[in-house]
């Protein structure tokens, strides 16, 4: 597993903690800060405050994007990989022929 960006400095944790999920041939895994938070029963702080950061790992090299409303931006391709943002989610995306096996690890704060 990569190493995991830490949060800003002075960032209050709202959550953390790590998923185990599969995504298909030709298919997206969508990680969005607030479904990370509401796992463990927390809710997620607005978008203003809010910030996350993120590592993964995977069976099969996976296509990460950064997204919000108005904008994409493409990470790059790999079988493993990190972000930190703001009120962005994240779509892996397994454009190979088998389907990939993976992990995120997570933080969510408010700053």
């Amino acid at each position: 597993m990569p190493a995991q960006p830490s949060l800003p400095s002075g960032a209050a944790v709202a959550a953390s903690g790590s998923i185990v999920f599969s995504v298909g041939a030709g298919r997206s895994y969508l990680v969005e800060p607030s479904d990370l938070a509401g796992r463990q029963g927390r809710t997620a702080p607005p978008c203003g405050s809010l910030v996350w950061t993120a590592a993964w790992r995977a069976s099969q090299p996976l296509v990460a994007t950064l997204y919000d409303a108005r904008s994409r931006s493409d990470l790059g391709r790999g079988r493993w990989g990190t972000v930190d943002s703001g009120c962005s989610g994240l779509e892996l995306r397994n454009d190979g022929a088998a389907s990939a096996d993976a992990e995120l690890v997570f933080s969510v704060g408010s700053r």
